[in-house]
């Protein structure tokens, strides 16, 4: 690619299927050597159950595929901006290997809805400083807004930071990060993978089932509001109407 300036290109798709754990390092000087591979020791990590009979765990592994199933539908459903491919869902298989596979991209979504996330707080960030500009008499445009946190006053300043721990707390709450992943990279088993997996769906499953929730309440809060301001339309409009009646009459 950078011998023929991005006009070819090869797209490699490895099959991971193994961990392993880096021992050592063979040829550290290939750190700053792109034309060099890197080389290391490394020891085979093999699950405790790896000659175990993952029969036994068929009724588990349906619940659990099920479950993404499910997760995905409500995606759908809800029109999430960021969701899986409910096909791309139903080839997997939550064996050995599937479950490998499915990890990869849940990996792959909860990087996409992190990214997601982080868009929308710069938003919201950079509304706060454009309306503190505005009500302090400063020219905006289209350009990005420079200012140094220390520069704004506390109540800004303390605006900024709850969206930050909200986002924060948000993240956590969605299992985002690299500590599930690691932890599934770590467990010793297909069994005790399988099972951590299944209650990171969950999590998913119910963050969104609440948001739809959160969501019916005020649809149906404004509605209630809605009715109430056309009610007294209503009765003011009556009212005038009597009056008209009254004046012709006389």
């Amino acid at each position: 690619s950078e011998q023929t300036n991005d006009q070819i290109k090869y797209r490699v798709t490895h099959t991971v299927n193994e961990r392993i754990r880096i021992l050592r390092i063979l040829n550290p000087e290939a750190l700053k050597d792109n034309s060099k591979y890197l080389q290391a020791e490394v020891e085979v990590l093999l699950d405790n159950d790896d000659r175990g009979d993952l029969s036994l765990l068929h009724d588990e592994a349906q619940l659990t595929r099920k479950m993404f199933e499910k997760f995905v539908e409500l995606q759908t459903r809800y029109n999430e901006t960021v969701r899986f491919n409910q096909d791309v869902v139903k080839e997997l298989s939550m064996d050995r290997d599937g479950l490998w596979r499915a990890i990869g991209l849940w990996k792959t979504y909860m990087t996409q809805m992190a990214i997601q996330k982080e868009k929308i707080l710069q938003e919201q960030i950079t509304e706060i400083v454009k309306n503190y500009f505005i009500k302090n008499g400063k020219t905006v445009t289209n350009e990005p807004i420079r200012v140094n946190f220390d520069e704004l006053p506390k109540p800004v300043q303390d605006e900024l930071n709850l969206l930050t721990q909200r986002f924060q707390a948000d993240t956590d709450t969605m299992g985002g990060g690299p500590y599930p992943f690691q932890r599934l990279l770590q467990l010793k088993g297909h069994e005790t993978r399988l099972d951590f997996f299944k209650k990171l769906v969950k999590i998913q499953q119910h963050r969104l089932m609440a948001q739809e929730m959160l969501r019916n309440f005020e649809r149906e809060k404004n509605k209630r509001r809605g009715e109430r301001k056309r009610r007294k339309r209503g009765k003011r409009g009556g009212g005038g109407g009597g009056e008209d009646g009254d004046s012709s009459s006389q």
